[in-house]
Protein backbone atom coordinates (compact mmCIF):
# COMPACT_ATOMS: atom_id res chain seq x y z
CA UNK A 1 0.00 0.00 0.00
CA UNK A 2 1.25 3.46 -0.85
CA UNK A 3 0.29 6.94 0.17
CA UNK A 4 -2.08 7.23 -2.74
CA UNK A 5 -4.16 4.31 -1.46
CA UNK A 6 -4.35 5.85 1.99
CA UNK A 7 -5.47 9.18 0.57
CA UNK A 8 -8.37 7.41 -1.08
CA UNK A 9 -9.89 6.66 2.31
CA UNK A 10 -12.36 9.43 3.14
CA UNK A 11 -11.38 9.60 6.82
CA UNK A 12 -7.61 9.85 6.36
CA UNK A 13 -7.51 12.79 3.94
CA UNK A 14 -9.44 16.05 3.85
CA UNK A 15 -9.43 19.63 2.61
CA UNK A 16 -9.91 22.42 5.10
CA UNK A 17 -13.23 24.28 4.97
CA UNK A 18 -11.76 27.16 2.97
CA UNK A 19 -9.81 24.78 0.74
CA UNK A 20 -6.44 26.28 1.64
CA UNK A 21 -4.98 23.20 3.29
CA UNK A 22 -4.97 19.53 2.41
CA UNK A 23 -4.01 16.96 5.06
CA UNK A 24 -3.61 13.20 5.02
CA UNK A 25 -2.34 10.37 7.21
CA UNK A 26 0.24 8.21 5.45
CA UNK A 27 0.71 4.49 5.93
CA UNK A 28 3.67 5.05 8.26
CA UNK A 29 1.50 7.09 10.66
CA UNK A 30 2.70 10.56 9.63
CA UNK A 31 0.44 13.57 9.29
CA UNK A 32 1.28 15.50 6.10
CA UNK A 33 -0.07 18.95 5.28
CA UNK A 34 0.04 20.89 1.99
CA UNK A 35 -0.80 24.50 1.21
CA UNK A 36 -3.00 24.24 -1.89
CA UNK A 37 -2.84 27.95 -2.72
CA UNK A 38 0.96 28.21 -2.83
CA UNK A 39 1.28 24.57 -3.97
CA UNK A 40 3.84 23.76 -1.27
CA UNK A 41 4.40 20.99 1.24
CA UNK A 42 4.00 22.69 4.61
CA UNK A 43 4.39 20.29 7.53
CA UNK A 44 4.97 16.70 8.55
CA UNK A 45 4.22 15.40 12.02
CA UNK A 46 4.85 11.97 13.55
CA UNK A 47 3.17 11.23 16.91
CA UNK A 48 5.41 9.67 19.54
CA UNK A 49 3.19 6.59 19.74
CA UNK A 50 2.40 6.25 16.02
CA UNK A 51 3.53 2.61 16.03
CA UNK A 52 1.65 1.43 19.12
CA UNK A 53 -1.39 3.67 18.65
CA UNK A 54 -1.50 4.98 15.07
CA UNK A 55 -3.88 7.67 13.86
CA UNK A 56 -6.99 6.40 12.11
CA UNK A 57 -8.85 9.55 10.95
CA UNK A 58 -8.64 13.34 10.85
CA UNK A 59 -10.95 16.34 10.74
CA UNK A 60 -10.33 20.09 10.32
CA UNK A 61 -11.74 22.45 12.94
CA UNK A 62 -11.38 26.16 13.56
CA UNK A 63 -8.58 27.30 15.87
CA UNK A 64 -10.87 29.82 17.58
CA UNK A 65 -11.43 27.48 20.52
CA UNK A 66 -7.72 26.86 21.02
CA UNK A 67 -7.04 30.61 21.08
CA UNK A 68 -10.11 31.50 23.12
CA UNK A 69 -8.16 32.69 26.15
CA UNK A 70 -5.71 34.67 24.06
CA UNK A 71 -6.23 38.00 22.38
CA UNK A 72 -7.48 37.74 18.86
CA UNK A 73 -5.03 38.73 16.20
CA UNK A 74 -5.59 41.10 13.30
CA UNK A 75 -8.38 39.05 11.76
CA UNK A 76 -9.85 35.60 12.16
CA UNK A 77 -8.99 34.82 8.55
CA UNK A 78 -5.31 34.83 9.48
CA UNK A 79 -5.83 32.01 11.99
CA UNK A 80 -4.76 28.59 10.78
CA UNK A 81 -7.22 25.75 11.46
CA UNK A 82 -6.50 22.90 13.82
CA UNK A 83 -6.72 19.21 13.01
CA UNK A 84 -8.38 16.61 15.24
CA UNK A 85 -6.76 13.18 14.97
CA UNK A 86 -8.40 9.94 16.10
CA UNK A 87 -6.30 6.98 17.23
CA UNK A 88 -6.68 3.24 17.71
CA UNK A 89 -6.43 3.64 21.51
CA UNK A 90 -9.44 5.96 21.79
CA UNK A 91 -7.50 9.21 22.23
CA UNK A 92 -8.06 12.51 20.46
CA UNK A 93 -5.05 14.56 19.38
CA UNK A 94 -5.47 18.27 18.64
CA UNK A 95 -2.78 19.40 16.20
CA UNK A 96 -2.04 23.09 15.63
CA UNK A 97 -0.88 24.05 12.14
CA UNK A 98 0.27 27.48 13.32
CA UNK A 99 2.52 25.92 16.01
CA UNK A 100 3.48 22.85 14.00
CA UNK A 101 2.91 20.58 17.00
CA UNK A 102 0.26 19.02 19.23
CA UNK A 103 -1.93 21.52 21.06
CA UNK A 104 -3.20 18.97 23.59
CA UNK A 105 -4.48 15.40 23.96
CA UNK A 106 -7.85 14.16 25.24
CA UNK A 107 -7.91 10.70 26.81
CA UNK A 108 -11.13 8.72 27.11
CA UNK A 109 -11.98 6.06 29.69
CA UNK A 110 -12.10 3.37 26.99
CA UNK A 111 -9.65 1.97 24.46
CA UNK A 112 -12.06 1.75 21.53
CA UNK A 113 -10.73 2.77 18.14
CA UNK A 114 -11.92 6.09 16.73
CA UNK A 115 -13.27 5.36 13.25
CA UNK A 116 -14.70 8.73 12.12
CA UNK A 117 -14.95 12.37 13.22
CA UNK A 118 -17.26 15.37 12.84
CA UNK A 119 -17.63 18.70 14.63
CA UNK A 120 -20.92 20.45 15.35
CA UNK A 121 -19.35 23.75 16.38
CA UNK A 122 -16.00 24.98 17.62
CA UNK A 123 -16.32 23.06 20.88
CA UNK A 124 -18.10 19.72 20.38
CA UNK A 125 -16.67 16.81 18.39
CA UNK A 126 -18.58 13.60 17.66
CA UNK A 127 -16.80 10.33 16.94
CA UNK A 128 -17.84 6.85 16.00
CA UNK A 129 -16.02 4.24 18.10
CA UNK A 130 -17.06 0.74 17.06
CA UNK A 131 -20.83 0.66 17.83
CA UNK A 132 -20.70 3.69 20.15
CA UNK A 133 -21.12 7.43 19.70
CA UNK A 134 -18.74 9.60 21.73
CA UNK A 135 -19.17 13.30 22.44
CA UNK A 136 -16.03 15.30 23.24
CA UNK A 137 -15.68 18.80 24.66
CA UNK A 138 -12.61 20.64 23.38
CA UNK A 139 -13.09 23.45 25.88
CA UNK A 140 -13.11 21.11 28.89
CA UNK A 141 -10.74 18.68 27.16
CA UNK A 142 -12.63 15.55 28.15
CA UNK A 143 -15.21 13.02 27.01
CA UNK A 144 -18.62 14.36 28.09
CA UNK A 145 -21.11 11.80 26.77
CA UNK A 146 -21.49 8.48 24.96
CA UNK A 147 -24.17 6.00 23.96
CA UNK A 148 -24.55 2.91 21.81
CA UNK A 149 -25.53 3.55 18.21
CA UNK A 150 -26.65 0.04 17.28
CA UNK A 151 -25.24 -3.41 16.62
CA UNK A 152 -23.16 -2.46 13.58
CA UNK A 153 -19.85 -0.69 13.46
CA UNK A 154 -20.21 3.03 12.80
CA UNK A 155 -18.20 3.85 9.67
CA UNK A 156 -19.18 7.52 9.14
CA UNK A 157 -20.60 10.35 11.26
CA UNK A 158 -21.85 13.85 10.45
CA UNK A 159 -22.96 16.66 12.77
CA UNK A 160 -25.67 18.79 11.19
CA UNK A 161 -24.78 22.49 11.62
CA UNK A 162 -26.86 24.68 13.94
CA UNK A 163 -28.90 21.74 15.24
CA UNK A 164 -28.78 19.07 17.93
CA UNK A 165 -28.88 16.31 15.34
CA UNK A 166 -26.23 13.99 13.93
CA UNK A 167 -26.11 11.31 11.27
CA UNK A 168 -24.38 7.97 11.76
CA UNK A 169 -23.88 5.36 9.07
CA UNK A 170 -22.95 1.75 8.58
CA UNK A 171 -24.97 0.20 5.75
CA UNK A 172 -27.96 2.23 6.85
CA UNK A 173 -27.98 5.88 7.87
CA UNK A 174 -29.58 7.02 11.11
CA UNK A 175 -30.64 10.52 12.11
CA UNK A 176 -30.18 11.09 15.87
CA UNK A 177 -31.45 13.58 18.41
CA UNK A 178 -28.35 14.12 20.56
CA UNK A 179 -30.33 15.46 23.51
CA UNK A 180 -32.76 12.53 23.69
CA UNK A 181 -30.29 9.99 22.19
CA UNK A 182 -33.09 8.67 19.99
CA UNK A 183 -33.22 7.71 16.30
CA UNK A 184 -35.53 10.06 14.42
CA UNK A 185 -35.27 8.55 10.93
CA UNK A 186 -33.49 5.73 9.12
CA UNK A 187 -32.35 5.90 5.49
CA UNK A 188 -31.67 2.77 3.42
CA UNK A 189 -30.23 2.25 -0.03
CA UNK A 190 -26.54 1.23 0.11
CA UNK A 191 -25.39 -2.37 -0.24
CA UNK A 192 -22.09 -1.85 1.63
CA UNK A 193 -20.72 0.28 4.44
CA UNK A 194 -21.05 4.03 3.96
CA UNK A 195 -17.59 5.68 4.02
CA UNK A 196 -18.51 9.38 4.07
CA UNK A 197 -21.38 11.79 4.68
CA UNK A 198 -21.53 15.31 3.23
CA UNK A 199 -24.03 17.99 4.23
CA UNK A 200 -25.61 20.35 1.67
CA UNK A 201 -26.97 23.59 3.10
CA UNK A 202 -30.63 24.54 2.52
CA UNK A 203 -31.59 25.85 -0.91
CA UNK A 204 -34.04 28.65 -1.74
CA UNK A 205 -36.96 26.40 -0.81
CA UNK A 206 -35.50 25.71 2.62
CA UNK A 207 -34.73 22.04 1.97
CA UNK A 208 -31.45 20.58 3.24
CA UNK A 209 -29.75 17.45 1.93
CA UNK A 210 -26.84 15.16 2.57
CA UNK A 211 -24.81 13.00 0.19
CA UNK A 212 -23.45 9.54 0.94
CA UNK A 213 -20.95 7.23 -0.70
CA UNK A 214 -20.10 3.63 0.16
CA UNK A 215 -17.04 1.51 -0.38
CA UNK A 216 -18.79 -0.93 -2.74
CA UNK A 217 -21.23 1.17 -4.79
CA UNK A 218 -20.50 3.19 -7.89
CA UNK A 219 -23.25 5.60 -6.93
CA UNK A 220 -23.61 8.73 -4.87
CA UNK A 221 -26.97 9.02 -3.13
CA UNK A 222 -28.58 12.29 -2.10
CA UNK A 223 -31.15 12.38 0.71
CA UNK A 224 -33.64 15.01 1.84
CA UNK A 225 -33.21 15.71 5.53
CA UNK A 226 -35.75 18.49 5.92
CA UNK A 227 -38.28 18.21 8.73
CA UNK A 228 -41.21 18.44 6.33
CA UNK A 229 -39.92 15.48 4.31
CA UNK A 230 -40.73 11.91 5.28
CA UNK A 231 -39.00 10.24 2.33
CA UNK A 232 -36.56 7.56 3.51
CA UNK A 233 -35.19 6.81 0.05
CA UNK A 234 -32.66 8.78 -1.95
CA UNK A 235 -34.08 11.65 -3.98
CA UNK A 236 -31.23 11.58 -6.48
CA UNK A 237 -28.38 9.28 -7.49
CA UNK A 238 -25.20 10.17 -9.34
CA UNK A 239 -23.61 7.53 -11.56
CA UNK A 240 -19.84 7.08 -11.97
CA UNK A 241 -17.45 4.50 -13.37
CA UNK A 242 -15.66 3.58 -10.12
CA UNK A 243 -16.03 3.74 -6.35
CA UNK A 244 -16.23 7.30 -5.09
CA UNK A 245 -13.61 8.42 -2.57
CA UNK A 246 -14.36 12.06 -1.72
CA UNK A 247 -16.57 14.89 -2.94
CA UNK A 248 -16.81 18.67 -2.94
CA UNK A 249 -20.09 20.59 -3.28
CA UNK A 250 -20.69 24.15 -4.46
CA UNK A 251 -24.05 25.94 -4.58
CA UNK A 252 -24.12 28.19 -7.63
CA UNK A 253 -25.71 31.63 -7.74
CA UNK A 254 -28.69 30.27 -9.69
CA UNK A 255 -29.41 27.70 -6.99
CA UNK A 256 -28.04 24.68 -8.85
CA UNK A 257 -25.77 22.24 -7.05
CA UNK A 258 -22.31 21.60 -8.45
CA UNK A 259 -20.57 18.47 -7.23
CA UNK A 260 -17.07 17.15 -7.93
CA UNK A 261 -16.56 13.48 -7.09
CA UNK A 262 -13.08 11.95 -7.07
CA UNK A 263 -13.15 8.22 -7.76
CA UNK A 264 -10.71 5.45 -7.01
CA UNK A 265 -9.05 5.30 -10.43
CA UNK A 266 -7.91 8.93 -10.06
CA UNK A 267 -10.32 11.00 -12.15
CA UNK A 268 -12.93 13.61 -11.18
CA UNK A 269 -16.57 13.54 -12.30
CA UNK A 270 -18.44 16.84 -12.24
CA UNK A 271 -22.21 17.09 -11.90
CA UNK A 272 -24.59 20.04 -12.17
CA UNK A 273 -28.14 19.53 -10.94
CA UNK A 274 -30.90 21.48 -9.22
CA UNK A 275 -32.21 19.51 -6.26
CA UNK A 276 -35.98 19.76 -6.56
CA UNK A 277 -37.95 16.60 -6.08
CA UNK A 278 -37.10 12.99 -6.83
CA UNK A 279 -35.09 11.87 -9.87
CA UNK A 280 -36.07 8.47 -11.29
CA UNK A 281 -32.83 7.83 -13.20
CA UNK A 282 -29.24 8.13 -12.01
CA UNK A 283 -27.58 11.35 -13.18
CA UNK A 284 -24.51 11.14 -15.40
CA UNK A 285 -21.56 13.56 -15.09
CA UNK A 286 -21.59 16.72 -17.17
CA UNK A 287 -17.84 16.52 -17.67
CA UNK A 288 -14.87 14.50 -16.46
CA UNK A 289 -11.41 15.80 -15.56
CA UNK A 290 -8.38 13.58 -16.06
CA UNK A 291 -4.63 14.26 -15.81
CA UNK A 292 -2.17 12.39 -18.04
CA UNK A 293 1.50 12.58 -18.97
CA UNK A 294 3.08 12.23 -22.39
CA UNK A 295 5.86 9.64 -22.49
CA UNK A 296 7.40 11.23 -25.58
CA UNK A 297 7.26 7.96 -27.53
CA UNK A 298 4.81 8.04 -30.40
CA UNK A 299 4.06 4.32 -30.20
CA UNK A 300 3.15 4.44 -26.51
CA UNK A 301 -0.06 5.68 -24.96
CA UNK A 302 -0.20 8.48 -22.40
CA UNK A 303 0.25 7.59 -18.74
CA UNK A 304 -2.57 8.55 -16.34
CA UNK A 305 -1.73 10.59 -13.23
CA UNK A 306 -4.02 10.06 -10.26
CA UNK A 307 -6.07 12.89 -8.83
CA UNK A 308 -6.25 12.39 -5.06
CA UNK A 309 -8.78 15.11 -4.27
CA UNK A 310 -10.63 18.14 -5.56
CA UNK A 311 -12.28 21.18 -3.97
CA UNK A 312 -14.26 24.04 -5.50
CA UNK A 313 -12.78 27.55 -5.47
CA UNK A 314 -15.93 29.04 -6.99
CA UNK A 315 -18.64 28.10 -9.51
CA UNK A 316 -16.22 27.72 -12.42
CA UNK A 317 -12.85 27.01 -10.75
CA UNK A 318 -11.72 23.74 -9.21
CA UNK A 319 -8.54 22.96 -7.28
CA UNK A 320 -7.21 19.47 -7.92
CA UNK A 321 -4.35 17.62 -6.25
CA UNK A 322 -2.55 15.07 -8.42
CA UNK A 323 0.71 13.17 -8.41
CA UNK A 324 2.47 10.56 -6.31
CA UNK A 325 3.36 10.13 -2.65
CA UNK A 326 6.69 11.87 -3.37
CA UNK A 327 5.49 14.73 -5.58
CA UNK A 328 1.95 16.03 -5.00
CA UNK A 329 0.88 19.06 -7.04
CA UNK A 330 -2.13 21.35 -6.53
CA UNK A 331 -3.44 23.60 -9.25
CA UNK A 332 -6.60 25.53 -10.13
CA UNK A 333 -8.40 24.74 -13.38
CA UNK A 334 -11.27 26.48 -15.16
CA UNK A 335 -14.19 24.13 -15.78
CA UNK A 336 -15.82 23.75 -19.16
CA UNK A 337 -19.09 21.85 -18.92
CA UNK A 338 -19.46 21.83 -22.72
CA UNK A 339 -16.66 19.26 -23.03
CA UNK A 340 -17.37 15.67 -22.13
CA UNK A 341 -13.77 15.06 -21.04
CA UNK A 342 -11.22 17.65 -19.97
CA UNK A 343 -7.78 16.13 -20.47
CA UNK A 344 -4.88 17.88 -18.75
CA UNK A 345 -1.36 17.14 -20.02
CA UNK A 346 1.23 17.39 -17.26
CA UNK A 347 4.74 16.10 -16.57
CA UNK A 348 4.92 12.69 -14.98
CA UNK A 349 5.96 13.28 -11.32
CA UNK A 350 7.87 10.01 -11.33
CA UNK A 351 10.22 11.27 -14.04
CA UNK A 352 10.34 14.97 -13.25
CA UNK A 353 13.93 16.07 -12.57
CA UNK A 354 15.14 19.43 -11.40
CA UNK A 355 16.97 21.70 -13.77
CA UNK A 356 20.73 22.03 -13.47
CA UNK A 357 20.36 25.29 -11.60
CA UNK A 358 17.96 23.70 -9.08
CA UNK A 359 19.91 20.50 -8.52
CA UNK A 360 21.79 20.32 -5.25
CA UNK A 361 25.05 18.39 -5.43
CA UNK A 362 26.86 16.93 -2.47
CA UNK A 363 30.23 17.13 -4.29
CA UNK A 364 32.07 20.40 -3.80
CA UNK A 365 34.89 21.43 -6.17
CA UNK A 366 37.64 23.45 -4.47
CA UNK A 367 38.23 26.97 -5.74
CA UNK A 368 41.76 27.26 -7.16
CA UNK A 369 43.35 30.66 -7.75
CA UNK A 370 46.82 32.18 -8.03
CA UNK A 371 47.40 32.05 -4.27
CA UNK A 372 47.36 28.26 -4.07
CA UNK A 373 50.64 26.55 -3.04
CA UNK A 374 51.56 22.96 -3.83
CA UNK A 375 53.46 20.85 -1.29
CA UNK A 376 56.18 18.47 -2.46
CA UNK A 377 58.63 16.27 -0.58
CA UNK A 378 61.11 19.11 -0.11
CA UNK A 379 58.51 21.74 0.90
CA UNK A 380 55.88 19.76 2.82
CA UNK A 381 56.50 21.41 6.18
CA UNK A 382 53.91 22.58 8.62
CA UNK A 383 53.32 26.30 8.51
CA UNK A 384 51.56 28.62 10.85
CA UNK A 385 47.75 28.90 10.57
CA UNK A 386 47.76 32.62 11.26
CA UNK A 387 46.21 34.97 8.73
CA UNK A 388 49.51 36.05 7.12
CA UNK A 389 50.39 36.15 3.49
CA UNK A 390 52.52 33.30 2.16
CA UNK A 391 55.75 35.22 1.55
CA UNK A 392 59.29 33.84 1.54
CA UNK A 393 58.18 30.23 1.22
CA UNK A 394 60.80 27.59 0.34
CA UNK A 395 60.70 26.30 -3.20
CA UNK A 396 63.21 24.12 -5.04
CA UNK A 397 64.22 25.70 -8.38
CA UNK A 398 64.05 23.60 -11.51
CA UNK A 399 67.83 23.88 -11.96
CA UNK A 400 68.44 22.24 -8.58
CA UNK A 401 65.96 19.48 -9.40
CA UNK A 402 67.84 18.68 -12.63
CA UNK A 403 71.22 18.69 -10.84
CA UNK A 404 69.91 16.09 -8.39
CA UNK A 405 69.40 13.77 -11.32
CA UNK A 406 73.07 14.03 -12.45
CA UNK A 407 75.71 11.66 -11.02
CA UNK A 408 78.71 13.69 -12.10
CA UNK A 409 78.56 17.44 -11.65
CA UNK A 410 81.22 19.85 -12.83
CA UNK A 411 81.61 21.67 -9.53
CA UNK A 412 81.07 18.64 -7.33
CA UNK A 413 79.03 20.72 -4.93
CA UNK A 414 76.10 18.36 -4.80
CA UNK A 415 75.56 16.38 -1.65
CA UNK A 416 74.03 13.47 -3.54
CA UNK A 417 76.04 10.27 -2.76
CA UNK A 418 78.34 9.13 -5.60
CA UNK A 419 78.74 5.53 -6.85
CA UNK A 420 82.23 4.03 -6.09
CA UNK A 421 81.59 0.48 -7.32
CA UNK A 422 79.46 -1.32 -9.86
CA UNK A 423 79.08 -4.73 -8.28
CA UNK A 424 75.29 -4.53 -7.97
CA UNK A 425 74.91 -3.40 -11.58
CA UNK A 426 77.19 -6.27 -12.68
CA UNK A 427 75.02 -8.83 -10.88
CA UNK A 428 71.92 -7.30 -12.42
CA UNK A 429 73.41 -7.56 -15.91
CA UNK A 430 74.38 -11.20 -15.38
CA UNK A 431 70.87 -12.04 -14.16
CA UNK A 432 69.08 -10.36 -17.04
CA UNK A 433 71.72 -11.11 -19.68
CA UNK A 434 71.48 -7.50 -20.72
CA UNK A 435 74.50 -6.70 -22.92
CA UNK A 436 74.06 -2.96 -22.57
CA UNK A 437 74.32 -3.20 -18.77
CA UNK A 438 77.35 -5.50 -18.94
CA UNK A 439 79.00 -3.20 -21.48
CA UNK A 440 78.45 -0.16 -19.25
CA UNK A 441 80.16 -2.00 -16.36
CA UNK A 442 83.06 -3.60 -18.18
CA UNK A 443 83.86 -0.48 -20.20
CA UNK A 444 84.34 1.52 -17.00
CA UNK A 445 87.89 3.04 -17.02
CA UNK A 446 87.90 4.57 -13.55
CA UNK A 447 90.60 2.61 -11.66
CA UNK A 448 89.00 3.35 -8.26
CA UNK A 449 85.63 2.03 -9.36
CA UNK A 450 87.28 -1.07 -10.87
CA UNK A 451 89.19 -1.84 -7.65
CA UNK A 452 86.10 -1.31 -5.45
CA UNK A 453 84.01 -3.51 -7.71
CA UNK A 454 86.68 -6.29 -7.56
CA UNK A 455 86.69 -6.04 -3.75
CA UNK A 456 82.92 -6.45 -3.62
CA UNK A 457 83.04 -9.62 -5.68
CA UNK A 458 86.18 -10.99 -3.95
CA UNK A 459 84.05 -13.57 -2.12
CA UNK A 460 82.13 -16.17 -4.17
CA UNK A 461 78.71 -14.90 -5.27
CA UNK A 462 76.05 -17.07 -6.91
CA UNK A 463 74.29 -15.39 -9.82
CA UNK A 464 71.43 -17.27 -11.48
CA UNK A 465 72.14 -16.76 -15.14
CA UNK A 466 70.10 -19.68 -16.41
CA UNK A 467 66.91 -20.98 -14.83
CA UNK A 468 67.77 -23.74 -12.38
CA UNK A 469 71.56 -23.45 -12.83
CA UNK A 470 74.24 -21.05 -11.60
CA UNK A 471 77.89 -20.05 -12.16
CA UNK A 472 80.32 -19.14 -9.44
CA UNK A 473 81.99 -15.79 -9.96
CA UNK A 474 85.06 -15.12 -7.93
CA UNK A 475 87.64 -12.36 -8.01
CA UNK A 476 89.77 -14.30 -10.49
CA UNK A 477 86.82 -14.99 -12.82
CA UNK A 478 85.81 -11.35 -12.78
CA UNK A 479 89.38 -10.16 -13.53
CA UNK A 480 89.66 -12.66 -16.41
CA UNK A 481 86.24 -11.60 -17.79
CA UNK A 482 87.17 -7.97 -17.43
CA UNK A 483 90.51 -8.37 -19.24
CA UNK A 484 88.96 -10.44 -22.04
CA UNK A 485 86.26 -7.84 -22.50
CA UNK A 486 88.75 -4.97 -22.50
CA UNK A 487 91.00 -6.82 -25.00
Amino acid sequence: MCLMDVMMASHTSQFSEDGKYFACISVDGKLKIWDTISNSFEQEFTPDFHLTSPCTCLHFISSETANKKKKRRKSESNLCPNIVLGTTSGQLLIYSISKGNLEYTIISDTSLQVNCLSSANQNIVYTGCEQNIFVWSLHNRKLVDKWKGGNEKITAILAIPNTDKILTASKNIKLWDTQLKQVLRTFTGHSSDVMFLYYISPNSRGDSYFVTGSKGDRLLNCWNISENSSNKNAVASFLMEDIVQNISVNIAADGSTNMAATVRNGIVHLYRHTLNGKCNKPLKPKTTVQVVSDTGVSNELVTPIKIVGAVYRDDEALCIGHGTDVVLTFENIILNYNKKIQLLLRKDPRTVSLSKEEQVSKVYTPIVNDDVHYLIAQTSTFTSTTKRKNVGQVEVPMEKRLENLMLNKPDGSSKVPRVDNMAQLLVQGLHSKDKSILRSVLWKRDETVIRNTIKKVAHPVTCSVNSGTGDIYSRKNFIVSYRLFMA
